[in-house]
């Protein structure tokens, strides 16, 4: 037997399955941008596949997703951040003091905290080339990597 269902919502609020919506209610999780697959071998009715197994996990698995972005709080594992892309609605540079030097590190830091920001966690150096010292570093690179 096999049970499929999809729920798109724009709020978590909107969910059917309550075990999930409440699940993300008390996490604080609104649940944008963030898709959720569950998957079992064992047969509805058993009890090894149980709401409260389906729960505890659900407990768990969000502590993984939802990352503290906080470029000053830097934990030992945020060894490269804040760097690459961003695209920003307008609405969000309005929030940047006018006429003021400014870090954008405590925007993304607002905007991820109010869910209205989402990043893509990379585990490989990134290599920028904005000054000549990181254009040198990024050509040694390269150079590394043709001769391998």
């Amino acid at each position: 037997m096999i049970v499929k269902s999809l729920e798109r919502v724009i709020s978590a609020n909107d969910l059917h399955h309550p075990i999930i919506r409440e699940a993300f209610h008390l996490l604080g999780i609104e649940g944008r941008y963030l898709e959720m697959t569950r998957m079992a071998d064992i047969p509805a009715g058993t009890g090894l596949d149980s709401s409260s197994s389906f729960t505890t996990a659900l407990l768990k698995a969000p502590h993984a997703y939802h990352v503290r972005y906080d470029k000053r709080a830097a934990t030992s594992d945020m060894r490269h951040i804040d760097y690459g892309v961003a695209l920003l609605r307008r609405a969000a540079l309005a929030r940047i003091p006018p006429n003021a030097f400014y870090d954008l590190a405590g925007l993304y830091r607002d905007l991820v905290d109010e869910g209205l920001m989402v990043g893509y966690e990379v585990t490989e150096r990134f290599y920028e080339i904005g000054s000549p010292e990181g254009l040198a570093e990024t050509r040694a690179w390269f150079a590394q990597r043709a001769q391998v």
